[in-house]
C-alpha cells in the first residue's frame, strides 16, 4: 500500500520549509505528497473545517486521528470544538468502501453536522 502524505498551508510559510518537508518524506519512501498552498483567509477557513479521510483500510482519520468508523460519533461527541454550522471536508479514498463511506456520512448528519464538502483536488 502506498504511502500518502497531504499538505495543506497558507502561502505565507516560508516556501523552503514546504520544500525542505518534501524532501524529508520522500526520503523516508512516502510516495504521494500533494501540496496545497493557500491564500491566508482560504487557509483560516481549512483551519477552522473539520477533516475526515476515509482510507481504503476502512479506517478513518479524523484530523490526523486513525480510528474505526464505528468510533466516529464518540469522537464527535467529545469534541467540544464543533459547533452545528461546523463544515466537513470529506476526503474519500478511491478503493473506500462505499459503506463505510455511507455509514460516516449518516454518523456526521446525526451529529448536526450537515455542511459536508467532498474536495476533488489534493488539498
Amino acid at each position: 500500500q502506498k504511502s500518502k502524505v497531504r499538505i495543506s498551508s497558507s502561502d505565507m510559510v516560508y516556501t523552503g520549509l514546504i520544500n525542505k518537508v518534501t524532501r524529508e518524506l520522500v526520503l523516508k519512501d512516502v510516495e504521494q505528497v500533494d501540496i496545497n498552498m493557500m491564500s491566508p483567509d482560504a487557509f483560516k477557513q481549512f483551519e477552522n473545517d473539520l477533516i475526515i479521510d476515509i482510507l481504503s483500510n476502512g479506517k478513518i482519520m479524523l484530523d490526523g486521528a486513525l480510528l474505526y468508523p464505528a468510533d466516529l460519533s464518540v469522537a464527535l461527541k467529545n469534541n467540544s470544538e464543533l459547533i452545528n454550522d461546523t463544515k466537513v471536508r470529506l476526503y474519500v479514498n478511491d478503493m473506500a468502501s462505499m459503506g463505510t463511506v455511507t455509514d460516516v456520512q449518516k454518523t456526521l448528519v446525526n451529529n448536526n453536522l450537515s455542511q459536508i464538502s467532498y474536495p476533488t483536488d489534493k488539498s
